[in-house]
């Protein structure tokens, strides 16, 4: 009988790690969705409060605006955005660059690179509200290889509605993507 009940309590302990083990996976898989969750707002936040700066500054005559001009480079040179900065560069969550340069007329390209999945995930943010920011264009294209941009949004060509299917195509599939937004500043 006393080795009967070693037997079932070393079956218990087993058991019982398994679980333990099956838990802490759990969190840390949830901790993961939350934390990838955080990083989307974070960008999301990032590209509003550029476009936003650049908007302010656009309302001044004496700020014009050259096609391709480095937009964050003006601002930050003015005081208008990137606060505390060295410099005029900046990066997502993820490590890839944000860009912003003029586009005729009175508008403004932003480029981050981001891994695919936050690449469906802006474009889905800033498509679902594209006459509300003034979205233009969105483009995506996969990093690897000598992929060419791919129109996910176009409200020149009255292509309608926001269509997200299109925009998860643009971003591929693997890897990291690019993801330019063409938004209206005046």
């Amino acid at each position: 009988m006393g080795r009967g009940v070693k037997l079932s309590s070393i079956g218990f302990y087993l058991v019982l790690a398994l679980i333990c083990v099956i838990a802490g996976f759990a969190v840390l898989v949830a901790f993961e969705a939350v934390y990838e969750s955080v990083r989307l707002a974070r960008a999301e936040g990032q590209i509003l409060a550029l476009v936003s700066a650049a908007r302010d500054a656009a309302r001044d005559r004496q700020f014009t605006l050259q096609p391709n001009e480095d937009l964050l480079a003006a601002l930050w040179q003015r005081g208008d955005a990137l606060a505390g900065q060295a410099s005029p560069a900046l990066v997502n969550d993820w490590g890839g660059r944000i860009a912003m340069t003029a586009a005729p007329p009175a508008a403004a390209w932003v480029e981050t690179e981001v891994p695919v999945s936050a690449c469906r995930q802006l474009a889905l943010f800033f498509g679902h509200d594209a006459a509300d920011i003034f979205l233009q264009k969105m483009q995506a294209r996969p990093m690897q290889g000598e992929e060419s941009w791919r129109g996910a949004y176009d409200a020149a060509a009255g292509a309608g509605p926001f269509d997200p299917a299109a925009a998860e195509a643009a971003c591929g599939d693997q890897g990291r993507a690019a993801l330019a937004l063409l938004i209206k500043l005046r």
